[in-house]
């Protein structure tokens, strides 16, 4: 069965001829996550946050409709000139529209503007950082499996070659010159093999199944396959923690996330300061009035309007109140995002380095091994040897395979967890 269940933009991503590499999942991953496509929704109403604030300031035309009714006889419209001659009615009808000008709101729009777009910079932050964390997810488990996956080859080749030996053994055995109990040794051995072999082919159909997951694909692990080698590890350089958290705090989006909401809560505050100030609007309205009897006539007016804020039962403390803690908030977060990154970068670091050093301790553990289980097959076949040392060699070559297999996914996993703590993008560390 091919993996033809893939839904969405990453359909036929992955088949039988063409395994999926780490690109392929990246690309799949952000294309795909469910998170990260409702975070670019988000973006798209800060923009429209934005908008909406400028369209405030902007000219406003609109239709009035009216019905009145007057307790006593009045004018259609009021007088223009001593003596004018006018209809006059208790019940009249009106239809008007009105073209009103925003001139001068106390400069309440312009720091609410700059505050929603400082907030459309920090939402366009947090999907830049939570894009680099799903990356970060993506490559940790697509290495995990990898090196699951690896070390379902070496099974498979210690499992051939003890089927291998266990031939050996039981023509030894047929002929006398071993004992029956290394047989069932062999057999034994075999058996175990399988059971891990069982497990470990498992564990890798659990690990794919939530890689799946993460990059937003329905489907089984069973699906499809895995391929791609482990990056290389190179040398960092050396710089302190100090100097590479700096480099961090430049580059981290989320930090400048943190930075950009403690600013537009600052603006928040002035806005509300701002709507205490006075609002100047400049109307334009055309008019037709008639009376009940239906004689009517129209009017145009133009009029410089100033409208003061006098008394709002407290509805601008609170708010500026409000902005105000949201300003000191947003300020404590950035500073404890300082920390954090200070904290993150330290153990990526640290985590970087023992991976490294790891590395090449288990791949000369793995070089090692290899010669003396080769040695001890030679020993076996020429007499000299017993069943127990080949076991013991081919379990201490499996040993340090597994070792060496889960230090080059370590490693991998924790180049991606550096490159994540410092903001950058794929090795950049």
């Amino acid at each position: 069965m091919t993996a033809v269940f893939l839904l969405g933009p990453v359909a036929a991503l992955a088949s039988e001829a063409q395994p999926l590499t780490l690109e392929k999942c990246l690309d799949a991953a952000l294309s795909g996550n469910r998170g990260i496509e409702a975070l670019r929704h988000r973006v798209d109403v800060s923009a429209a946050k934005v908008d909406e604030t400028l369209a405030k300031m902007g000219p406003k035309l609109f239709a009035v409709g009216k019905y009145l009714a007057a307790g006593e006889q009045q004018r259609l419209w009021p007088a223009r000139y001593d003596g004018e001659k006018g209809v006059y009615d208790d019940a009249f009808t009106e239809a008007s529209v009105v073209l009103e000008i925003p001139l001068w709101d106390g400069g309440k729009t312009r720091h609410r503007t700059m505050a929603d777009r400082k907030l459309l910079e920090a939402a366009r932050g947090s999907l830049e950082r939570q894009e680099q964390k799903l990356r970060y997810d993506v490559e940790r488990l697509f290495f995990m499996a990898l090196s699951v996956k690896e070390s379902i080859g070496a099974l498979e080749a210690s499992l051939g070659s003890l089927l291998q030996h266990g031939e050996d053994v039981q023509a030894m055995v047929d002929s006398g010159k071993a004992a029956r109990v290394d047989s069932l040794r062999m057999d034994a051995e075999v058996a175990l093999t399988r059971e891990r072999l069982l497990g470990a082919r498992h564990e890798l159909e659990s690990l794919k199944e939530d890689l799946l997951f993460i990059i937003g694909i329905d489907g089984k692990g069973e699906d499809f396959d895995l391929e791609g080698p482990f990056p290389e590890t190179p040398d960092i350089d050396d710089l302190s923690v100090e100097d590479r958290a700096s480099k961090a705090l430049e580059k981290r989006p989320d930090y400048k996330a943190a930075l950009d909401k403690a600013a537009a809560g600052k603006e928040g505050v002035l806005a509300t300061l701002a709507s205490k100030n006075p609002e100047f609007f400049l109307r334009g309205l055309h008019g037709y009035r008639s009376a009940s009897n239906g004689v009517g006539e129209s009017r145009t007016d133009v009029e410089l309007a100033v409208e003061i804020p006098l008394l709002d039962g407290g509805l601008s403390s609170a708010r500026r109140r409000q902005s105000a803690s949201e300003a000191a908030a947003a300020e404590a977060e950035a500073r404890e995002m300082a920390s954090r990154v200070y904290f993150e970068v330290s153990e990526a670091v640290r985590a970087y380095e023992f991976a490294r050093e790891r590395i090449i301790v288990t791949e000369a553990a793995v070089r090692a091994a290899e010669e003396a289980l080769r040695i001890e097959k030679l020993r076996f076949r020429s007499g000299k040897g017993t069943t127990t040392d080949v076991l013991s060699s081919q379990a201490a070559w499996l040993s340090a395979r597994a070792g060496r297999d889960a230090a080059l996914s370590e490693g991998a996993i924790a180049a991606a967890r550096l490159t994540f703590a410092m903001g950058g993008g794929s090795g950049e560390y």
